[in-house]
């Protein structure tokens, strides 16, 4: 379990969550296993969300935005 505090979005075929202490995950969608684990920061809101725009992936921290082509 990610035990992720904000809401996922799904992109492609992986689920996109952020957990309470910045990481970012992305989760087989036949599975719900993590295919990848990121480090972005302490997120910059109780109910971190990761966004979608332009081709990117988006996830907020409290200090800046990550980015991911």
């Amino acid at each position: 379990s990610t035990r992720s505090s904000g809401p996922p979005i799904m992109v492609g075929n992986k689920i996109w969550t952020i957990r309470r202490d910045g990481i970012l995950f992305g989760l087989r969608k036949s599975n719900g296993k993590p295919a990848v684990q990121l480090t972005i920061g302490a997120p910059a809101n109780p109910f971190p969300t990761p966004a979608v725009g332009d081709g990117l992936l988006l996830a907020a921290s409290s200090d800046r935005v990550v980015a991911f082509h």
